[in-house]
């Protein structure tokens, strides 16, 4: 209930005091443990079912501490950016997960350098399944613009 009463006490995000609000709503996070998840550090959720649904909650405590301390008005303009960032950060996840195996199995095929035990190996079936899951990857997700180096 406490908690409750912090989160009321920081004023609300309106037009004019972005910089405040982000500073305390940043602080208030962090002290409720929250803080990895809001910033990108916690994004894939556990496979472990209780870790899971621990996780879930603390997903679900930082939406409202944030929700509950922005303006109405402000809340409606945030929602839809915010689905669009959301959506962004996934297709450029998925694009940089792609660009990583591109990269791994352009290393262990092309590379000269590669030691002679790795060339019995990339003749195997693990290297060719990775290879087609890569090309797998970059048809369904064509769409999606790779990062710019």
């Amino acid at each position: 209930m406490a908690d409750l009463q912090v989160v009321s006490s920081i004023r609300r995000l309106n037009n004019q005091n972005y910089n405040t609000w982000s500073t305390c709503m940043e602080s208030y996070l962090q002290g409720q443990d929250l803080w990895e998840i809001m910033a990108g550090g916690e994004t894939t959720p556990p496979k472990n079912a209780e870790t899971l649904r621990k996780w879930k909650i603390k997903v679900r405590k930082a939406l409202f501490a944030i929700n509950t301390s922005i303006e109405e008005e402000m809340l409606e303009h945030i929602r839809h950016v915010l689905r669009i960032e959301i959506m962004k950060t996934e297709k450029m996840r998925r694009a940089l997960k792609i660009e990583e195996l591109k990269e791994v199995v352009t290393i262990m095929i092309v590379d000269p350098l590669v030691p002679k035990v790795f060339q019995v190996w990339k003749n195997g079936p693990l290297c060719t399944r990775l290879s087609i899951q890569v090309e797998n990857s970059l048809r369904k997700y064509s769409d999606v613009q790779q990062p710019r180096r």
